[in-house]
């Protein structure tokens, strides 16, 4: 399966047909309560699907972090599925140590729909008639009476998408959608949901003056709206192998010891790769190449997979992940067979070029021969070339 892509900017579908068990986002967060102002990370994991017909899913969310305001000081934790439980550990300054324990549970009558997808600039929805209910509890440390208190809220909000910017937190820099939802006691949140994470990667709250309240921006993600799986054939067995990323990956194909595809997105943006390579496939230290430059890596396992995540820039590459070394057969023997056989090749070749020649080479022209002479006599016999020695002066 390869992914098709999608233009930079276009509507944004519903992400519900490539959200996962599992999918995360780790947020920074600056949020008011009860006086106090809450500053830490906070992790959204999707746990289990809501019902069976993928369109909802349950988010299980944890934070953490320190807080002050009225005096005091302290930390916080939170976690809860559709609603939230905090602990705030608290310090009256210069006096003593106080823990309360908060529970805040929301129920929107009918259900609340955040976004109506597609996603377009100048698109708008509202919702209104509806009822928020907000039951919250409390105890102290130090006494365990269980303090409630329920308050019940019109859910009339008007949702307006005002642009489509670019948006640079400490995760990247994302496509993404300004939505903009009105209450009707003049406070307003922008939210700035982009498909590439599949959900928000910033959200400002701001009174009705304009003055900013709370904000939240993303600062890690687990979640990949393209994804590919590719077979893996190594020593005889073909194992499969997923890659996903949060921009448009073509031409997904492997060469025997890499998994190679074309990441193309949005110039400046971070484009983000996961790649869940089988162990069994696996017998090299695995490379990650950008074209032609390596590029660092986060890994993890199980008893099935390695997985391993990384970042590139934008707009258009080709990603390289190496798996595999070849094998001995591959490394050694084959080059030498293929030597022997080329050897071997050239030798008959130049012999058969031999023969052929020898057969074709002209053979020395024949001529009758005169029967032989007689051998001359003596007196016939031609005299000497050589001079005569030479005559002594020397008188007798």
């Amino acid at each position: 399966m390869i992914a098709v892509p999608s233009l930079a900017h276009a509507d944004a579908a519903n992400p519900t047909s490539t959200l996962a068990i599992g999918d995360w986002w780790k947020y920074n967060v600056q949020t008011p309560v009860a006086g106090l102002v809450l500053t830490g990370s906070q992790t959204q994991t999707i746990e289990y699907q809501a019902n069976t017909t993928a369109t909802e899913w349950t988010a299980q969310s944890s934070a953490s972090g320190t807080l002050a305001g009225l005096g005091v000081t302290g930390s916080w934790v939170q976690g809860g599925f559709g609603h939230s439980r905090f602990t705030l550990n608290l310090t009256l300054v210069g006096v003593r140590t106080v823990i309360i324990y908060f529970s805040f549970v929301s129920v929107n009558n009918p259900p609340v729909t955040t976004y109506q997808f597609p996603l377009s600039v100048g698109s708008s929805w509202s919702m209104s008639g509806g009822t928020d209910t907000i039951t919250s509890s409390y105890y102290y440390s130090y006494n365990a009476t269980v303090v409630r208190n329920t308050v019940t809220n019109s859910t009339d909000e008007v949702y307006n998408v005002l642009s489509s910017p670019l948006t640079t937190v400490s995760a990247g820099t994302f496509d993404s959608y300004q939505i903009r939802g009105r209450n009707p006691d003049g406070t307003y949140t922008d939210t700035y949901y982009s498909p590439e994470t599949e959900n928000i990667v910033k959200q400002v709250g701001f009174a009705a003056n304009g003055t900013m309240e709370s904000s939240m921006t993303l600062s890690n993600y687990g979640a990949w709206p393209y994804k590919s799986t590719i077979g893996l054939s190594v020593g005889g067995s073909t194992y499969n192998a997923i890659v996903g990323t949060d921009v448009s990956t073509t031409n997904v194909h492997q060469d025997g010891r890499s998994i190679i595809f074309t990441v193309s997105g949005t110039d400046t943006v971070t484009g983000k790769a996961s790649i869940w390579i089988p162990l069994k496939a696996n017998n090299t230290i695995i490379k990650v190449l950008v074209d032609t430059n390596s590029v660092s890596y986060t890994a993890s396992s199980n008893q099935t997979f390695y997985q391993i995540t990384f970042t590139f820039p934008l707009s258009t590459h080709t990603v390289t992940v190496t798996y595999s070394n070849p094998s001995f057969l591959d490394q050694y023997l084959i080059p030498i067979v293929i030597g022997i056989v080329a050897t071997a090749a050239v030798i008959i070749l130049a012999a058969i070029l031999l023969v052929r020649r020898s057969r074709r080479q002209p053979q020395p022209a024949t001529f009758p021969q005169p029967p032989p002479s007689t051998p001359p006599t003596p007196a016939e016999t031609p005299p000497s070339s050589q001079p005569p020695p030479p005559q002594s002066n020397n008188p007798s």
